[in-house]
């Protein structure tokens, strides 16, 4: 199984990938797909790392 560092390794690569395609694909609907892919695994990461944030602000707190 994959530790967390790990998988939100995977995860920015994915979201490279999806970048890199966008670029070099002809179909219009096909680019606008990768590029919205991207945009929410992105949004993903950032949702975690404020939650993330968060939990060690209350540890630190309490």
């Amino acid at each position: 199984m994959m530790d967390k560092e790990d998988l939100l390794s995977k995860v920015r690569g994915r979201v490279g990938q999806c970048r890199r395609l966008a670029r070099h694909v002809a179909d219009e609907h096909t680019k606008r797909v990768l590029l919205q892919m991207a945009n929410e695994a992105e949004e993903d990461l950032r949702r975690r790392e404020a939650k993330e944030c968060e939990q060690q602000d209350q540890r630190c707190e309490g």
